[in-house]
């Protein structure tokens, strides 16, 4: 009879294991589905979120390169458009030295006026 006792034990504990492997099969399956519906999808959107953020940082250097070349380049052409005003007043100061008056004055009051409003404090 303690054979059979012992046998008895044994089957009883197998059958314990078998639980708890399929209790433990059952928390791992559990696991891997709150991976898959939940942390998962986390991780991908923090990713974009990365991925985003990089590019937001690309952009943003090259639009501060732009404004730069931009100021650059308005800088430019506001020189060039105050010599070139400045040599149109030559030109009409020459005009009206060898008598060549009425709209030549007038043109020259036109362009000193415009340099002082819109020219004013640039090169």
């Amino acid at each position: 009879m303690s054979n059979k006792a012992q046998g008895g034990e044994k089957n009883l504990t197998i059958s314990n294991l078998i639980i708890y492997i399929t209790g433990a099969a059952g928390i791992l399956t559990a696991l891997s589905v709150i991976y898959g519906k939940l942390i998962k999808p986390i991780k991908n959107l923090v990713d974009k979120i990365e991925k985003n953020r990089v590019s937001i940082e690309s952009i943003d250097m090259d639009l501060e390169t732009l404004s730069k070349e931009l100021r650059d380049s308005n800088e430019y052409a506001t020189e060039n458009r105050a010599i070139t005003m400045k040599s149109m007043i030559a030109i009409l100061d020459g005009l009206e030295e060898q008598g060549c008056n009425g709209n030549v004055t007038k043109t020259k009051k036109e362009l000193i006026n415009y340099m002082a409003k819109n020219l004013n404090g640039k090169k």
